[in-house]
């Protein structure tokens, strides 16, 4: 299965689920723009996706959603990791924000990937994750000068 579509509701909320050599450049592109729009510009968080090759591996997943010009919206991948699979860089576009865009993600991958799901979490987020029963599994540690917290489900 390298792409299917689940939960859909209305064009704008359907989940489009992408095995990581499956993405399309554009695809790759289009995420990499959001992250870049969320993580860089408006967190100032200096990072660099390129050299860890996670979102073309065979074992990663993206889940996205897309807005009605094919820009992504909200993202997030979950990839194998010692701890299980790990969610992380869990994005959503400023203005698509109040949408319900990145929990309608958070459904789908609880919904559908093996437990147990693993996460660094930013700390003011702790809640957010809770209502999937994610819990706290770290002390809060400064990451990129942001507070954050190991959480995870199914442990």
């Amino acid at each position: 299965m390298a792409e299917h579509s689940i939960g859909a509701q209305t064009a704008a909320s359907t989940v489009r689920v992408i095995v990581g050599p499956a993405l399309t450049p554009a695809e790759l592109l289009s995420i990499l723009r959001l992250r870049a729009s969320v993580f860089v510009v408006e967190q100032g968080i200096v990072y660099n996706d390129v050299p860890d090759n996670l979102d073309i591996e065979p074992t990663t997943v993206h889940y996205l959603i897309a807005d009605e010009s094919g820009e992504v919206a909200t993202s997030l991948r979950v990839y194998d990791s010692e701890h299980g699979r790990k969610i992380g860089r869990v994005a959503t576009a400023p203005s698509k924000r109040g949408q319900g865009l990145a929990s309608i993600l958070m459904d789908a991958v609880v919904a559908n990937e093996p437990r147990p799901l693993v996460m660094s979490a930013q700390a003011y987020l702790e809640e957010f994750y809770g209502r999937w029963g994610f819990t706290r599994t770290s002390d809060t540690y400064i990451e990129e000068e942001i507070e954050h917290v190991w959480m995870a489900l199914g442990q």
